[in-house]
């Protein structure tokens, strides 16, 4: 194996000091709305709290 395969065989460097952290609140994220909508590989996904407070994704 060359050395350019093994640069594309990594996966990138997600936990430098630097990157953005990937934990939220789910209050973070819903604003006390009760259902969101996510964009994904243009695709969006719906995600809502139910009222005992479980997560359901929906396409």
């Amino acid at each position: 194996m060359n050395s350019s395969q093994n640069d594309s065989d990594r996966p990138e460097d997600d936990h430098r000091d630097d990157a953005p952290k990937g934990d939220y609140e789910s209050t973070e994220l819903f604003h006390g709305r009760e259902e969101i909508t996510i964009k994904h590989n243009g695709q969006t996904y719906r995600l809502r709290q139910t009222k005992t407070g479980k997560l359901i994704l929906n396409k």
